[in-house]
């Protein structure tokens, strides 16, 4: 897609470790309009982005999606690796963190 076109579908996803959290909100145009639609599932992402393109209007629909994923790790992981906050994990897991050699 250029940067001078317009998408068709604008989805954004709250994705959630747990599949029946993950929620989208969709968005389409229409004769120059854009039209919300409420909330829903996610649903199988096997299928997801051909489910989103057979939504969309026009033999190439344009697609926009956007995903506000989980970031962090478990709380008893950090715990057994004395990782006490996020920004701690990503310096470890750099490849200069004890763990590179195990790449």
């Amino acid at each position: 897609m250029r940067l001078d076109q317009k998408p068709d579908l604008v989805v954004h996803c709250d994705w959630s470790t747990d599949p029946d959290k993950r929620w989208m909100a969709v968005a389409h145009r229409d004769s120059g309009r854009w039209h919300i639609g409420e909330p829903e599932p996610v649903g199988a992402t096997a299928d997801f982005l051909q489910r989103l393109r057979r939504r969309a209007s026009g033999a190439k629909p344009r697609l926009f999606v956007g995903f506000d994923f989980p970031i962090g790790v478990p709380k008893a992981y950090g715990e057994q690796t004395g990782l006490i906050d996020f920004l701690s994990a990503l310096r470890t897991f750099g490849p200069s963190g004890r763990w590179a050699a195990t790449r």
